[in-house]
């Protein structure tokens, strides 16, 4: 294989499949990014097993073939030539790749392409549509953070994601909150498809897409995002999504609405007091035009802040993890976050005050009553 390709195209290329790579992984293919060159471009892919990432960027192909190159080391070097144009030279059976930049050169020892494993092709596909810029950051943003990090319960490692109805809803949970977001998509007039996608196969087609817009493909057992910089397959998680509609409130006791800033900030300051105690909570506590948030640790100190909001119903002071609550409010993308409240011990709900798009569920901490 031999191509000559613009330093920045390249190096752009390469850290878009590099993201998914890890160097500890037991297959020593998996380390390394398949490049092939084929015809006027040049097709970077690396793939974990469960995703697969690919790149193309244009190329000056003088000779076609395909080896697989260390990614984060290529990566790196690339990144660090001063030149504007890059050749690369290698011998794909042994698996040797020599990069040249002016007088200069780097030999790096690589592997033959047959040693990467296949990813899985896409038998069928259940239709395409596609996203406006930003909308699947949003959705990823608002949602990734719900995920559970354990084992324990795999499904919950994923977000939950319906299509149908002129839209598209993801939902995310990890048992004790639970994050629900969703976009127009009109073109989405298909009878409804429900699927859970993997959390880091999200967040890197998020990152993907930028501020560009995705095309998104749903097959049986995979999906595709695709956009101009490049494409990412995943595999959709095995298992039963719980109903989350069941836990989700059918009323509330009390409305608050405040200044989304202002109590982020809040919740920040009175959360350095407990931030080292895991199991410490702060106390919400709300009375006509007033939320106080507090909270107190044995050997450090006391805090509280008293905010103005506007608010209905009844006077309620409930506990909360202070991290559950501050993830619900720095996902908020509105001035004003509602603040509902469905009883002692029932789950609590943060809402955008002007948008539908999106709210939090998060269960307050069990207490005396």
């Amino acid at each position: 294989m031999r191509f000559v390709a613009e330093q920045p195209i390249l190096a752009r290329a390469i850290q878009i499949p590099s993201r998914i790579v890890s160097p500890q992984n037991t297959l020593p293919a998996l380390a390394g990014v398949l490049v092939e060159a084929r015809g006027g471009e040049v097709r970077i892919s690396a793939t974990d097993l469960t995703s697969l990432i690919e790149t193309r960027l244009p190329a000056n192909v003088e000779a076609e073939g395909s080896v697989i190159i260390p990614a984060q080391t290529f990566s790196d070097l690339i990144q660090r030539i001063p030149t504007a144009d890059v050749r690369v030279d290698s011998d794909d059976q042994r698996g040797q790749v020599v990069v040249h930049y002016g007088r200069n050169r780097a030999t790096l020892q690589g592997m033959a392409a047959r040693d990467m494993p296949t990813f899985p092709a896409q038998e069928s596909t259940q239709g395409d549509f596609t996203l406006e810029p930003g909308v699947l950051p949003r959705l990823a943003r608002q949602t990734l953070f719900a995920c559970a990090r354990d084992e324990s319960r795999p499904i919950l490692k994923g977000v939950h994601i319906a299509l149908g109805e002129g839209k598209i809803v993801m939902v995310s949970t990890d048992g004790t909150r639970l994050s629900q977001a969703w976009a127009p998509v009109p073109d989405l007039r298909s009878d409804p498809v429900n699927f859970v996608v993997a959390a880091k196969g999200l967040q890197e087609a998020a990152r993907l897409s930028g501020s560009e817009g995705v095309t998104i493909t749903v097959g049986p057992k995979q999906i595709r995002f695709s956009t101009e910089a490049g494409a990412i397959t995943t595999l959709l998680l095995e298992g039963r999504f719980p109903d989350y509609q069941r836990v989700l409130p059918d009323g509330f006791v009390a409305e608050l609405t405040v200044d989304t800033g202002k109590f982020r900030g809040a919740i920040e300051r009175v959360n350095l007091i407990i931030h080292r105690d895991h199991a410490a909570a702060i106390r919400v506590k709300h009375q006509p035009g007033t939320m106080e948030l507090s909270s107190e640790a044995m050997d450090v100190g006391q805090a509280y802040e008293m905010l103005d909001v506007m608010s209905t119903g009844e006077d309620l002071e409930l506990s909360f993890n202070p991290s559950l609550l501050l993830d619900g409010v720095k996902s908020m993308e509105s001035d004003e976050t509602v603040f509902e409240f469905s009883g002692l011990q029932s789950p609590a709900r943060l809402r955008e005050k002007d948008s539908s798009h999106y709210f939090h569920i998060v269960l307050p901490l069990r207490q005396l009553v």
